[in-house]
């Protein structure tokens, strides 16, 4: 499907549709540019979902106010880039990202991928947490879950994050928290009195 074909798609289902999400795997690692201008010129929202192993795409997107939204994808905090390696490939300049979306003003969420065993500890909640807040982003805590397959045979032996742990793991968070599970979608959690 070229950019063409896509936005005669969008276009079907307006005025009904007025915002797109890109996402993937990783958008960012195609062209994805011409889409996006295209999308814009015909007023249509954006929201980019991103691991931001782009960055200078998502700085020529936000410096250009082409995406209304970027949810920035942290596959774990710095302490648990080793950990990860194996689903990310790479260490990523998360934090690079998160300070190039607010110097462009570029509205953010925070997306915390919650793997058992790996990062659901309630301090790395509560650091990811910290990020948010500093950055006025809301955070959600997003369920792992291996049945959609992951990067490495490895990930694909733990089990998927419990609705229960995501939910304790939220209130301890000091920013606004949700969290996302493929059965309930999006929750708003109540953070602890």
């Amino acid at each position: 499907m070229n950019t063409s074909d896509i936005l005669s798609e969008v276009m079907k289902y307006m005025p009904m549709v007025d915002s797109v999400i890109l996402t993937g795997g990783e958008p960012t690692i195609y062209d994805i540019y011409p889409l996006v201008r295209l999308l814009k010129s015909q007023g249509i929202l954006i929201k980019l979902e991103t691991n931001g192993q782009n960055p200078d795409i998502l700085e020529r997107l936000c410096k250009e106010r082409l995406v209304d939204k970027v949810s920035l994808d942290v596959k774990g905090v710095e302490t648990d880039m080793k950990a990860l390696k194996d689903i990310i490939g790479r260490k990523k300049g998360y934090f690079e990202n998160i300070e190039r979306c607010l110097r462009l003003n570029c509205p953010m969420e925070i997306v915390f991928p919650v793997i058992p065993l790996v990062t659901d500890s309630p301090d790395k909640v509560r650091e990811v947490s910290m990020m948010a807040r500093t950055t006025g982003s809301r955070l959600i805590l997003q369920e792992f879950d291996p049945d959609n397959g992951t990067l490495s045979p490895r990930f694909d032996l733990i089990p998927r994050t419990p609705r229960k742990s995501l939910v304790n793991l939220a209130r301890v968070s000091v920013a606004e928290t949700y969290i996302r599970t493929r059965t309930g979608g999006l929750e708003f959690v109540k953070p602890r009195s």
